[in-house]
């Protein structure tokens, strides 16, 4: 999807995030997001990787290590 967006920078150099890209990106209050300014002027934004997507890969990857309450 090609789509073009105006946002407009407030006066604490803040900007809004345009509903359309809140949507796209599943965004939700407290999210970071990885925003990429290249040389030709052209910038890149995604998702920043969430906490629980890093416990997902991590458990892939080494395998679950929860501790049970029995074992405390």
């Amino acid at each position: 999807m090609d789509a073009t967006f105006r946002v407009m920078i407030g006066s604490d150099n803040k900007i809004t995030v345009p509903s359309e890209i809140v949507k796209k990106l599943n965004l939700k209050r407290g999210d970071l997001i990885n925003v990429k300014l290249n040389t030709d002027g052209e910038i890149i934004i995604d998702m920043h990787e969430t906490l629980w997507e890093k416990v997902e890969q991590q458990e892939k990857q080494y395998g679950n290590v929860s501790i049970s309450d029995k074992n405390i």
